[in-house]
């Protein structure tokens, strides 16, 4: 009887069958794809997205996300401390690096704190006219509080692009963590360019391998 030689079909069986292989971790820059994500996409300027490969083989196939130790050390250093919006709570936390979906801001900046006091005064007014609504009170003839803008950036499944647009336009930093349309997993948005140099230079020094594609369509399926 002859026996047949077993080939691996597809890139996650072939890299399960080739054990004791050395794998390399990239990270992968493309345009981002502002239909899919924002709400009102025409406000804003063109940013780029990063995501990160890790057990990449020869070929160029491997999974997808920031789940390794050198992945940490990247963000970490090339990030800084960070502020997340938790939707969810209601309120902005402090963050070492991005893992939930949403907004993150970079650390000591002046219109972070004045989105926060307009978030905290919105907060407090609502709550005293739920008060007042609970007891039937009179409300007092004062004029409500304004939506403040972090409650205006998630839109469902996106985000709004006026939201994004209004932050931009008060020169406060920011990314967005993305991860309900690819299969890449994790995405990062950025619309501050002054930071590729940065996150090309921090890989770099972590023996991580910095590539551009001209869309995310460009890169390998897992």
């Amino acid at each position: 009887m002859t026996l047949g030689i077993f080939t691996p079909s597809t890139p996650k069986a072939r890299k399960l069958c080739s054990p004791g292989r050395a794998f390399m971790e990239l990270t992968i820059e493309f345009p981002v794809e502002q239909d899919d994500i924002f709400t009102q996409p025409s406000h804003l300027p063109q940013g780029f997205c990063i995501c990160y490969q890790h057990n990449v083989d020869d070929a160029g196939y491997g999974p997808y996300g920031f789940h390794t130790a050198k992945s940490e050390i990247l963000l970490k250093r090339a990030l800084g401390p960070l502020t997340y919006w938790n939707s969810e709570r209601g309120q902005l936390v402090d963050a070492d690096i991005p893992k939930a979906d949403g907004i993150y801001f970079f650390r000591e900046q002046g219109y972070v704190t004045t989105m926060n006091s307009e978030l905290m005064i919105y907060q407090k007014s609502q709550a005293i006219q739920a008060l007042r609504d609970r007891y039937k009170k009179t409300s007092p003839s004062t004029p409500s509080s304004a939506k403040p803008i972090l409650l205006e950036v998630a839109q469902g499944r996106r985000m709004s692009g006026a939201a994004i647009s209004k932050i931009l336009e008060n020169n406060c930093s920011f990314l967005i963590s993305y991860s309900r349309i690819t299969e890449m997993g994790q995405i990062l948005i950025f619309f501050d360019t002054t930071l590729r140099a940065n996150i090309r230079k921090t890989a770099e020094e972590e023996g991580i391998k910095y590539i551009t594609e001209k869309s995310i369509d460009d890169l390998k399926p897992w």
